[in-house]
């Protein structure tokens, strides 16, 4: 077993006694819960009916950090091993643990995963007023449901992503069964979490109990007193699942109905925008509910001091050793163009890696995908093809992420890697013919074969799709060629990497808990390229700098650099900035993400001729 060491064991002690003496009456436990490696880890979670007091629609730092420490509990046990029956010992320990009775596990959970199944654990405990009912759903180690994750469906299957709705129904089911055969009746209070595809899950069923009360649509959970303000659900890196059309106005699913749930997302995770945000035909998935984002340099303007604090908490984390240090910040774009009078590895100056990812994402389903309909009919049952033969006879060696990992190290590293960008840049069909034994020579060294036809017909439609995408930003495919980049983006997911950020959040962790704006929204300026004197000032400070058309160093975090023949920089929307620029340019654009429209609007600019120049404010 992998020891806790901790000099935060001690803060821990002092933290429990300082607030037993303010009067948070919250109880630490210890619950193990399974990382990506062989073992189970232990680890601390506050937890207190209290957390149940106020109504759902108030965001509640601690009860999202005990939020994500039950979904982390609920993992697939390693311990466990192949005793798939005990898989759900670890929730089921930390259920007895907190008070948690009548206990319940689903049949999927204790049987080899499926490619649609669901493994679901419930727990209930008396309240003062009511009974309160966790679902605690298996977000991890659930091997060939990973085929449902890619289970969008056609636009015949209606406003939701097939694979999570269908689990979704699954859960409410069970609940419904639930409350039945433990007789109980009066008010009940739901409490939802979970991770990655189990928050996906969690919120489609946490939204359409929402949809029950507020527009009595179809009755999910019947014959007790449930009252919107008493379902309170905290989702931690889920893919999107909720289909909306943008026509401009607030999305359905981001509308007042859903004020009761929190969606916690790491801005540099590449799984929360998956399924996509936009297809070519202004439609694309969301989540219901507010989503919370952690701090970044795209959001957050003190975003090197909270992160050190992050990177503390996460290195104290127990499983911190077997995956690696922290190194989102690592993450290096491989610029292809270049600014005025600058090296090409200057272009893009503290690029985000989300900022990556985003324009990753949106190229590849917009001009790539394009529609829903197309990805169901050319690329999605090639992936679910891949991932039930992956899975047939049990779980391969390593995670998903180690294999993922080994299939891009023997792509990079083979002597035809320009090869193979020159046939996507060229010929789509020369590549799979080209990749197709290289991957399969890659799965098998992890003792998964695959024969080269099988690869290249289940991979087909997805390689078109990002030989018609490619040529629209080379800078983000040669990113994510590199193969550190790679080894960055996949660590983005790590649950541990998130428990580290809300527990930093949260005054049991953390005496002195982080406070910034999670509210996602932020600004992005466009200015023509070919600007040489500019600079950004917050609180009188630069924080971006251009001279003579060189980038000057101003040791912010703050991204900036060209893209698409423009200087591009990005501001946390919550504070105020002055912009100076040395000439008059007229086509400058300054525009807002909006989080309930789910896209940019512009804003009003507070201009100033000043000589030649040009100072605004925002």
């Amino acid at each position: 077993m992998f020891k806790k060491f901790r000099g935060f064991s001690l803060s821990l002690a002092l933290i429990s006694l300082i607030s037993a003496c303010s009067g948070n009456s919250a109880k630490s436990f210890t619950f193990k819960y399974a990382s990506q490696y062989e073992s189970d880890f232990d680890e601390k979670v506050f937890y207190d009916d209290s957390y149940f007091l106020n109504p759902s629609n108030e965001y509640n730092p601690q009860l999202a950090a005990c939020s994500l420490s039950f979904a982390m509990a609920s993992f697939a046990s390693n311990d466990a091993g192949d005793i798939f029956e005990q898989k759900s010992q670890n929730i089921q320990n930390l259920f007895k643990a907190t008070g948690f009775k009548d206990i319940y596990v689903n049949e999927d959970y204790k049987k080899v995963p499926t490619t649609d199944s669901i493994g679901i654990v419930l727990g209930s405990k008396e309240l003062e007023d009511a009974t309160l009912i966790y679902c605690g759903l298996r977000g991890q180690g659930y091997l060939a449901e990973w085929a449902s994750n890619f289970t969008l469906g056609g636009s015949e299957n209606g406003a939701y992503h097939v694979g999570f709705y269908t689990a979704a129904n699954t859960l409410l089911s069970e609940i419904n069964r639930y409350v039945h055969s433990n007789n109980i009746t009066g008010n009940v209070k739901i409490w939802f979490s979970g991770y990655s595809r189990a928050g996906a899950v969690s919120n489609i069923a946490a939204g359409l109990l929402d949809k029950q009360i507020i527009e009595g649509d179809k009755k999910y959970v019947e014959d007790v007193n449930l009252k919107k303000e008493d379902i309170y659900a905290y989702t931690f890196e889920a893919p999107q699942g909720v289909l909306v059309n943008y026509n401009g106005e607030i999305v359905e699913p981001k509308k007042e109905t859903y004020n009761n749930i929190f969606n916690i997302v790491n801005w540099d995770d590449v799984v929360p925008r998956v399924a996509p945000r936009e297809f070519s035909d202004h439609t694309g998935f969301t989540r219901y509910g507010i989503d919370k984002y952690l701090s970044s340099s795209i959001t957050d303007i003190n975003y090197k001091n909270n992160i050190s604090k992050v990177i503390e908490i996460y290195q104290d984390v127990p499983s911190h050793g077997g995956i690696g240090d922290y190194s989102l910040n690592n993450f290096v774009p491989q610029a292809q163009f270049s600014i005025k009078n600058t090296n090409e590895e200057k272009n893009l100056i503290n690029w985000n890696l989300g900022l990556i990812l985003e324009e990753f994402v949106s190229i590849l389903s917009v001009k790539g995908i394009e529609t829903r309909d197309a990805f169901k009919d050319s690329i999605e049952d090639g992936i679910r093809i891949i991932f039930e033969k992956l899975y047939k006879n049990g779980n391969p060696k390593g995670s998903a992420i180690d294999m993922a990992i080994t299939a891009v190290r023997h792509i990079i590293s083979t002597t035809n890697v320009q090869v193979l960008i020159d046939d996507l840049l060229n010929d789509p069909d020369y590549f799979l013919k080209d990749a197709a034994p290289i991957l399969s020579k890659a799965l098998a060294t992890q003792n998964i074969e695959f024969d080269v036809q099988t690869i290249m017909s289940a991979f087909k439609g997805l390689f078109l799709a990002a030989f018609k995408s490619l040529s629209e930003n080379l800078t983000i495919f040669y990113s994510l060629l590199n193969l550190d980049n790679a080894k960055t983006i996949m660590a983005g997911h790590y649950p541990e990497l998130c428990l580290a950020n809300v527990q930093a959040l949260d005054k049991n962790y953390n005496s002195n808990p982080l406070n910034y704006d999670m509210s996602g929204e932020y600004y992005k300026i466009s200015i023509p390229s070919y600007i040489d004197n500019l600079k950004v000032k917050h609180d009188g400070r630069e924080i971006v700098s251009f001279i003579d058309g060189t980038p000057n160093k101003t040791g912010s975090s703050i991204s900036y650099g060209i893209m698409k023949n423009n200087l591009e920089i990005y501001l946390p929307a919550s504070e105020k900035y002055e912009i100076a620029l040395e000439k008059n340019v007229e086509n400058i654009s300054i525009k807002k993400w909006d989080v309930k429209r789910l896209c940019f609007v512009d804003i009003s600019l507070d201009k100033t001729e000043v000589g030649e120049g040009l100072e605004i404010k925002i």
